[in-house]
Parts: structure tokens; sequence; C-alpha cells
């Protein structure tokens, strides 16, 4: 069987974890990210209050930002 898929553009995306000195984020396994690549955002993840043994399931909270530097400032202006 003859795969007909061809591979797209090479996509390069920068991701940027921001927690606090006191790793708060990381330590209750949460997660806030900005990702740049064709477009920028920004991600909190958290364990839902549900357990399933058989996936990894994570609550995902996701907006689009228009400018990625500025973003990260305002993050680091907050103790991230």
């Amino acid at each position: 069987m003859e795969m007909k898929a061809k591979p797209g553009p090479k996509l390069f995306e920068t991701n940027l974890r921001f927690d606090n000195q006191e790793n708060m984020l990381y330590n209750n396994r949460q997660l806030l990210r900005l990702r740049q690549d064709n477009t920028c955002r920004l991600t909190f993840k958290q364990k839902p209050t549900g357990h399933d043994s058989q996936c990894k399931v994570y609550h995902e909270l996701e907006v689009e930002v228009s400018d990625h530097d500025i973003m990260a400032a305002m993050l680091n202006a907050l103790g991230y």
C-alpha cells in the first residue's frame, strides 16, 4: 500500500513555560505556556477533578495573543 501523504513546510515553534519562584504551578501539576509558531497562544493546563486511568487528560484553557514579547513581559512582571 503506497502512502500519498506529502510533508508540509517546516514549522518552528518556541515554547516558554512560566512559573513563580516557588514552582507553584509545577508542584500543583499545572502548566502556563506561551507558544509561538504561525500564531501566538497562551495556554493553561491542569489536571481535571475526575480521574481517567486509561488516558492522560488535562483541562486546557487557551487564548490567542497578538504579541509574544509583550505577553512574555506581562507574565514576567506578574512574577512568572
